[in-house]
């Protein structure tokens, strides 16, 4: 009984660790590991944490990209700023959707994180024949365009996807 009670002290020790990337900070779960990093085009960086299920090479994904446009984008009022999360979200969605099959997804919700409007979108499909859901944000802060992805397969119980958006929901955006 100590050997478990040991163990499971160990393992909630490591609740989460704070991430860091140029624009706030979000805390990744314990489950996930990472990041592991991309730079596509100038302008934009990926970090991305995965948690293995360690069963036919299947993970967890939980992404975050940050677009920051030559010049970045001019100052907007609250309502524009909700406006373009959700054509951009739309937009990075779309992306998602080129690569599924029986694409299904949510109306896009209007929520508030770190004081800042967010689009949200839940969405699901079927990618080489396994069925997928995830949860998209987008949201504009300083000048960059922030999009916060998370998704796994169905067969796995939506722990790790509702792990991600308590992180994702709970960040904190620099001032």
């Amino acid at each position: 009984m100590r050997v478990i009670f040991t163990f499971c002290l160990f393992i909630f020790s490591f609740g989460s660790h704070a991430f860091e990337f140029g624009g706030g900070k979000i805390e990744i779960p314990f489950a996930f590991e990472g990041p592991v990093t991309a730079t596509p085009a100038p302008g934009v960086e990926v970090f991305g944490f995965t948690k293995n299920h360690f069963v036919g090479g299947k993970s967890a994904l939980l992404q975050i990209s940050k677009f920051s446009p030559p010049g970045g984008i001019p100052e907007l009022d609250e309502e524009e700023r909700a406006r373009y999360s959700k054509q951009y979200l739309l937009q990075f969605l779309s992306g998602i959707e080129r690569q599924r099959s029986n694409f299904e997804k949510t109306q896009v919700e209007m929520i508030t994180i770190s004081g800042v409007p967010t689009a949200k979108i839940n969405w699901k499909g079927v990618a080489n024949g396994e069925s997928l859901h995830g949860v998209m944000y987008c949201l504009i802060h300083s000048g960059s365009i922030l999009s916060f992805h998370t998704q796994d397969f169905t067969s796995f119980d939506s722990e790790f996807i509702d792990l991600a958006v308590t992180s994702i929901e709970s960040l904190e955006l620099e001032r």
